[in-house]
């Protein structure tokens, strides 16, 4: 989940940075990992039937605590 989460904050951080190559290659890691998760969530590897809700809540956490910023909202990135 952390690496989600790192790669999901990349994206932005490249974004803002005007590196939209690395904003992107960035966001395509992100989108597979959630798909991997997602996948094994359907047959039932590792326990977590809602792994991206997991996700969800720490980013909210992270921007609650502010160690990362408002942009990496869930609604504002998926």
């Amino acid at each position: 989940m952390d690496h989600l989460i790192e790669a999901l904050a990349s994206t932005i951080a490249a974004g803002q940075g005007g590196k939209r190559p690395l904003a992107d290659a960035y966001s395509r890691l992100a989108s597979i990992q959630m798909e991997t998760m997602q996948r094994r969530a359907a047959v039932g590897f590792g326990g977590d039937a809602a792994p991206l809700d997991r996700v969800a809540a720490a980013i909210e956490r992270g921007i609650a605590g502010n160690w990362l910023p408002s942009r990496c909202a869930p609604c504002s990135i998926i």
